[in-house]
């Protein structure tokens, strides 16, 4: 049985695949056995990718709402949308959390012309440029286009900042390429030649966004199943990004919830970092 993929391609449909994906959610082997079983009798031939997660997701939902969110983190980040800038308040959370000290969305003064940088993050010994590439629509992957004028505009910016910098040749400079999807063939391999540092939807294994969203617990509000669109993008609009934001700013949704669902609300982002 083939399932089309976003970006055009065809693969097996996998069982065991899929039942280990929905076991990365958090969920129970009961709850993936009763999913499971319930869509093995829907899928047909040809299916689309997104149908077969729209149909995981609702079965999720229905049994569990913090496995649904953690199975929707995909979604999630595209309903960042449909500008970059949570995105990349999102990436700069995730420095923040690692001891960064981070400004996002500012211009800077190259060696030789002036930059917009999305994130800017750096320690005593390190200093990070990243740029973040967000797409809204799946099978869009960034190009090696993207990689080569990242790097150039990395030259120029680094260059300005070593001139500046008391400590020199002490600190590392290093630039990220993160994307909210996949890279080419040709940006990742230009971006392993040139020493970038490359952060997409899978890349790298084990350790792209997926897996560090999920083992760091930095997910996107969007991702909460009790929550309208409207509501999230209220949330987002007060420049919050992350789940953890919300509990402390439940006064922004103090007229569009009713006591029993801000109560669902409080239940699901509670449950969903257990």
């Amino acid at each position: 049985m083939l399932i089309s993929k976003a970006s055009g391609e065809t693969e097996n449909f996998s069982r065991h695949k899929l039942r280990e994906s929905l076991l990365r959610t958090g969920a129970t082997d009961e709850v993936v056995d009763l999913v499971l079983s319930t869509m093995e009798s829907q899928i047909r031939h040809g299916i689309k990718s997104s149908a077969l997660h729209s149909l995981a997701f609702g079965l999720l939902k229905k049994y569990s709402r913090p496995s649904a969110a953690r199975y929707s983190i995909k979604r999630a980040l595209m309903d960042l949308g449909p500008t970059g800038y949570p995105f990349e308040r999102l990436i700069g959370a995730l420095l923040k959390k690692r001891g960064y000290d981070v400004r996002t969305g500012i211009t800077v003064q190259g060696a030789c012309v002036q930059h917009e940088i999305d994130v800017l993050a750096h320690t005593a010994e390190h200093q990070i440029f990243a740029e973040c590439k967000f797409h809204n629509k799946q099978g869009i992957r960034t190009e090696v286009k993207t990689a080569l004028y990242v790097y150039a505009r990395f030259l120029d910016t680094s260059e300005a900042f070593r001139a500046r910098d008391k400590k020199g040749a002490e600190r590392r400079y290093e630039q990220w390429l993160v994307s909210n999807t996949r890279f080419t063939g040709d940006a990742t391999q230009y971006g392993v030649c040139r020493g970038m540092t490359l952060l997409g939807w899978d890349y790298p294994t084990d350790n792209g966004l997926q897996h560090i969203i999920t083992r760091e617990r930095l997910y996107p509000l969007t991702c909460l199943t009790t929550l309208s669109l409207a509501q999230k993008r209220g949330l987002l609009n007060h420049d919050m990004v992350l789940c953890s934001d919300v509990p402390a700013n439940m006064d922004l949704l103090k007229h569009s919830l009713t006591k029993g669902q801000e109560m669902r609300l409080r239940e699901e982002i509670e449950r969903l970092f257990e």
